[in-house]
């Protein structure tokens, strides 16, 4: 499984005796999963790539794209160029708009399907087999069938729709999927991989994990450089708690420099010189100002964002079961909304803000993993899963994270659907 192997590579937990597990007759239906995940991604992801490329509906997608004659035109790339680079290649070194867009639908497709096949696989390690019997005597679904509901879940996952603002299902919201940004599809598996691998050197303090944690970094920011500004006061705060102010702190830290450089020079880049990708703008200390553009109550915001991670961990906070991967997720979190409500980009002519909210990407990137890593407790859980299984009213409280769960797959459901019959985001 590809998907295991690149964990097991990059060091990220034990992914070899999952490995082992797959290629066994034993564990077929996992197999069949990723099939089935495969056909959800294909199926979502196509329709939805395809209408953006080709202008059908409102997205980033075909000016990313026009990026790329740009650059080749007049020699002027984005400063986080990795996903017209990688278009530019797969096109064959293509001028042609329609053969780049093409090329950008394999690969934005390609992304998706990493992403699914990252999460199962996460959620295999995580959670060889349900911690108890009662929900599959209950339902009759074995622990893979769980684990595969849950992946296509989050994959469909967006904030809670309100009843009164049908039509306000994302913008202004923190999303755990973003659809409409390519740039943000292609950093999804990197984000992914980076938190992990960082997870497993914080735990392990192999050399080998704080490599891979270097190389992803520096990946992430040339595909987009938010959720690294949101991972490195998160990271570089656990380092401290895991191992003081010591030579391995260090080590943790200077990984980190080259990517630190890089994001210095993306900066640059992107508001100075006569190349610049925000003429006219700079970055300015605005708290909310960015985020009010869009928000009409920035607290049901968070509220409708962030239901299911915040009821599982008010639910079963006596029985968590990895607090330190939990804390670190939500100190990632908690970064990046610190970025998105603080900063804006504002224009230099008159000190007006700029409606992109560029800002709130990190935010939407660390929401997925926030969510993975709370499936990932969840399943692992026994009073979670013994939850689902009993039917006493007095329990109800505790099924309140799958019920959330559900409706933020539906809500995405909702905005997919509205997305194919092009009514905008």
């Amino acid at each position: 499984m590809k998907a295991l192997t690149a964990i097991d590579r990059l060091g990220v937990g034990n992914a070899s005796i999952v490995t082992a597990q797959l290629a066994s007759s034993r564990y077929r239906r996992h197999w069949v999963n990723l099939g089935w995940l495969l056909a959800v991604s294909l199926l979502v992801s196509v329709p939805l790539f395809y209408r953006a490329l080709f202008g059908m509906i409102v997205a980033d997608h075909d000016v990313h794209v026009r990026f790329v004659q740009r650059g080749v035109e007049v020699g002027v790339w984005p400063a986080h160029f990795l996903f017209q680079a990688l278009v530019y290649g797969l096109s064959g070194f293509s001028h042609e708009f329609a053969t780049l867009a093409w090329a950008a639908l394999v690969l934005l497709t390609t992304c998706v399907i990493a992403k699914a096949w990252l999460s199962y696989a996460l959620l295999v390690r995580h959670c060889p087999r349900l911690p108890t019997a009662t929900f599959e005597d209950t339902y009759g679904l074995s622990h893979t069938t769980v684990l595969a509901l849950v992946t296509v879940a989050l994959l469909l996952s967006a904030p809670i729709m309100r009843p009164w603002s049908t039509n306000r299902i994302y913008l202004g919201q923190i999303s755990p999927n973003i659809w409409h940004n390519p740039t943000s599809v292609l950093c999804w598996p990197l984000v992914i991989l980076l938190f992990f691998a960082a997870d497993a050197f914080l735990r392990s303090r192999r050399l080998r994990e704080l490599v891979a944690v270097g190389l992803l970094a520096a990946l992430s920011v040339l595909a987009k450089p938010n959720y690294f500004l949101a991972f490195a006061p998160a990271y570089g705060l656990l380092a401290v708690r895991h191992f003081g102010i010591s030579r391995l702190w260090l080590l943790s830290q200077l990984a980190l420099v080259p990517t630190v450089m890089l994001l210095c020079w993306q900066l640059t880049t992107s508001f100075d010189g006569t190349n610049a990708m925000r003429p006219g703008m700079h970055i300015a200390w605005m708290p909310l100002s960015g985020w009010r553009v869009h928000s009409h109550s920035i607290p049901l915001s968070l509220l409708f964002s962030l239901a299911f991670p915040l009821s599982y961990l008010w639910v079963f906070r006596r029985s968590v079961q990895n607090r330190d991967m939990l804390l670190f997720a939500w100190g990632v979190m908690i970064s990046a909304l610190i970025w998105t409500g603080c900063f804006a980009e504002v224009y230099d002519r008159d000190g007006t803000v700029n409606g992109d909210f560029n800002f709130s990407w990190g935010s939407h990137l660390s929401l997925f993993v926030l969510f993975l890593v709370t499936a990932m407790d969840m399943t692992d859980n026994p009073a979670a899963m013994n939850a689902i299984s009993r039917n006493p009213l007095g329990e109800r409280i505790e099924r309140l994270p799958w019920w959330l769960l559900g409706a933020h797959a539906a809500s995405g459901m909702l905005w997919i659907f509205r997305q194919v019959i092009g009514k905008g985001y």
